[in-house]
């Protein structure tokens, strides 16, 4: 994951989406109030699973927005 802040992703914002579609390339992008990470949905999805499956080991449910509550 590369770190950059706010002021130059906003200097040429389409380099940095090309180099997270075309060379999976993931940022850390520092705003006022924080980190904002991007990446593509695929690997997004895959982080998820990761974390889901960890998190449940230990006894941690976790549930999509669309998944209503029991």
């Amino acid at each position: 994951m590369i770190d950059i802040d706010i002021v130059q992703f906003k200097k040429d914002p389409d380099k940095y989406i090309q180099q997270i579609l075309l060379g999976g390339e993931m940022f850390a992008v520092q705003t006022e109030r924080g980190k904002v990470v991007m990446m593509e949905e695929a690997e997004y999805n895959v982080m998820r699973q990761a974390l889901v499956a960890l998190i449940s080991s230990d006894g941690i449910v976790l549930r999509d927005k669309e998944t209503p509550p029991e």
